[in-house]
């Protein structure tokens, strides 16, 4: 079970009022205050049955009885959707390292009527108090606070793919409703003798309108009913295939406001993309129809204007749409393709939290993993076992400033800060580091040897720039710790993206870290690295840790493949979404082609039929027809990459390996809407090349 840390007054600033019980109170949020719990309404659902009289248990925390004191309402995640718990922070703001450890996110609401710059002008004026009142933990210049709207949080890195699904779900109406108006102008136009012939017998033009409206509209609610239920179904396997890192994921529902929204969708698009043939029909020449009679001479030139311009329209949405889910699928197989520095094959990691009650010191914590990992190397199947502080991909890494010998810096905001791993010397061979020069840690780098450390290259770089670091010195910014010796460097690891370049990181033998490094943490993360199916690992891990120590729960198991899997989830999510739109649109345009050409056709049948009885082949009859349909692609394939060109200024924040301009993406699109275009067009086009000009003639006389 994930727990929040948080004090008393954060439940009542976010104003949620608990389900049973109550939150945390003053008191309990001491440095020596109680412990206690608050629960999910997902943890007491699954773990207690939902079971009213819930308060006043206790659950097992780290070999502790901590008592649940209330369970918050259905819908309550904070700060995410993984936290399924709360305990009290307790914080001793007088403990240089609670003051000074800056690893928290503060919330406060603004004051009714305040703005965001003006709180921003509060906070750095307590900042700055800060750094004056307590010299001892802020050396000047002190620190800065920022201050963010808590939405940006929470909606974090998947803004700009909700943008661009919100521009994708709107280009795909307009296409819909394109094609709807496209189908409803042939169908006013095959229509327009039965309106004069209704005219003739005494119908006005109002009640040609209405008639024609009410049929619309009746063709879009139906099509708006089938729509929700196709929704329906869309929505499951969204929640299904969706990954936790998009917010609010699981609260996707079909509700009022939705069945509202769709409803005067429906209506609207049968209103205005029917209002066109109609009013056409209402002032259209009644005689004049009456006397053309079937045939060619029953459209008008501008009515195939209009569809035409209409079908070229559908497929520039296409192009769009197609495009950009070309450029998602690229980058999220360049991301599978690219060196992330480390193994995912055959690789198994588990988390450990042992009990802080039974390891209480340093040593304990260090013996503890020396002889569990001694135990776990020599399982069947393990190549390597080590354990590290957190896994790459995973997060959770510490960043501490440092002190570079030769480099001072005369106070903490002057030093540079880098990521820090504590690690054990067979991690390194488990996830298949590359070292570049020097060596790894073995296990004499132990407390009172000479501190060490490995870093990666780009720390190599930023700070010993076309030198060699080995055997260069740097330490923690703290007086009391020792300094630490470069014995290494390894190959550049990809720890918070795969598609972010690696910054600089270093490593420290996590027999040393409470040396050198302020501590080794007592919760690590195994990796096992083994010669078959990690899964098939698991039960002989449970075992040996069933017979070593019952107590210590073991969390989190993946294989590392799984992890690289969950670190691409959100764009291999926005790639499928962007992919079905993409596919929909490209079949609307196809389906417009195919009726523009095929009505067409029907329209020409006399024209065809008479050429082909002077001479013309059934051939050139196809490619003429075929022609035409692939002029419309083309200026609709034209237009669409130049509106593509335009907007993957918004695609630039999430393609990776590619620019938002990718030859390869945009001549793939090219030939896929020209192809598509062409198979439309083909079979009314096979149809009008096997018109039997006998009967073409005979039945427009």
């Amino acid at each position: 079970v994930r727990i929040a840390q948080v004090t008393a007054n954060l439940f009542p600033l976010l104003g949620v009022q608990p389900l049973l019980g109550r939150t945390i109170s003053p008191d309990e949020d001491q440095p020596n205050g109680s412990r206690v719990i608050v629960l999910s309404y997902g943890m007491w659902q699954r773990d207690f049955g939902g079971d009213p009289n819930i308060l006043g248990r206790t659950v097992s925390i780290l070999d502790r009885a901590v008592p649940i004191v209330g369970v918050m309402p259905p819908g309550f995640e904070f700060p995410d959707p993984t936290r399924e718990a709360w305990a009290p922070l307790g914080l001793d703001l007088e403990d240089p390292w609670d003051r000074n450890n800056h690893y928290l996110r503060v919330m406060a609401r603004l004051a009714p009527g305040a703005v965001l710059d003006a709180a921003q002008s509060e906070v750095n004026v307590l900042a700055a108090r800060s750094t004056a009142d307590y010299p001892q933990f802020y050396p000047d210049p002190g620190y800065r606070i920022r201050l963010r709207p808590y939405h940006t949080r929470i909606v974090g890195y998947a803004r700009a793919p909700l943008y661009v699904l919100l521009g994708a779900v709107g280009f795909v109406l307009l296409a819909a409703c394109v094609n709807v108006a496209n189908l409803l102008l042939a169908r006013g136009e095959a229509r327009k003798r039965e309106m004069a012939i209704r005219t003739a017998v005494g119908a006005s033009g109002q009640r040609v309108t209405r008639q024609l409206l009410t049929e619309n509209l009746l063709l879009a609610v139906a099509g708006g009913l089938a729509g929700l239920a196709v929704a329906y179904l869309g929505v499951e396997a969204l929640l299904a295939i969706g990954p936790e890192s998009v917010p609010r994921l699981n609260q996707i529902t079909i509700d009022s406001s939705v069945l509202g929204f769709s409803f005067a969708i429906a209506v609207g698009t049968g209103l205005v993309f029917g209002i066109m043939p109609a009013l056409q029909a209402a002032r259209s020449d009644v005689q004049e129809i009456l006397k053309e009679g079937g045939g060619d001479r029953g459209s008008t030139r501008a009515g195939h204007t209009v569809r035409r311009t209409l079908v070229a329209t559908q497929v520039m949405l296409a192009v769009l749409l197609v495009t950009g889910a070309g450029l998602m699928l690229r980058s999220v197989l360049n991301m599978y393709r690219v060196d992330t520095g480390f193994r995912t094959e055959n690789v198994l990691t588990l988390r450990l939290s042992p009990s802080s009650s039974k390891y209480d010191t340093q040593e304990a914590r260090v013996a503890f993993y020396r002889d569990l990992l001694e135990q776990m190397n020599a399982l069947p199947g393990v190549i390597s076992a080590g354990a590290v502080s957190s896994l790459p991909l995973v997060g959770g890494t510490n960043n501490w400033s440092i002190i570079i010998e030769g480099q001072p810096a005369p106070t903490v905001a002057d030093a540079p800060a880098e990521r820090v791993q504590r690690a054990t010397p067979e991690y390194f061979d488990a996830l298949g580091f590359t070292l570049l020069r020097g060596r790894l840690f073995t296990h004499n780098d132990v407390a009172n040897s000479t501190g060490v450390v490995v870093i990666n290259q780009a720390m190599a770089n930023a700070h010993w720039p076309g030198e060699d670091p080995i055997g260069r010195r740097m330490r923690v910014f703290a007086g009391s710790r020792p300094w630490m010796e470069v014995i290494g460097v390894v190959k550049d690891v990809r720890y918070n993206a795969v598609n972010r370049a690696p910054g600089p990181r270093w490593y420290v033998p996590y027999e040393q870290a409470y040396v050198t490094s302020y501590s080794s943490p007592l919760s690590m993360t195994v990796v096992v690295h083994t010669d078959n199916d990690p899964g098939a690992l698991l039960g002989s891990v449970r075992s040996l840790m069933a017979t070593f120590d019952s107590s210590a729960p073991i969390s989190r198991v993946q294989t590392m493949e799984e992890v690289f899997a969950e670190a691409v989830e959100g764009e291999r999510f926005v790639t499928i979404l962007l992919s079905v739109f993409g596919l929909l649109a490209l079949f609307l345009a196809a389906v417009g082609v195919y009726g523009v050409i095929s009505y067409a056709v029907s329209q020409r049948t006399h024209e065809i039929g008479l050429r082909m009885a002077l001479g013309a082949r059934g051939s050139s009859v196809l490619f003429q027809v075929v022609r035409e349909g692939l002029v419309l692609a083309l200026i609709g394939v034209a237009v669409g990459l130049l509106g593509s060109v335009v907007l993957s200024r918004g695609l630039e924040t999430m393609v990776f390996g590619i620019t938002p301009t990718d030859p390869v993406t945009y001549a793939g699109v090219i030939v896929v809407l020209t192809a598509a275009a062409v198979g439309a067009s083909l079979i009314p086009a096979r149809r009008a090349s096997r018109v039997n000009p006998m009967v073409a003639l005979r039945l427009e006389n």
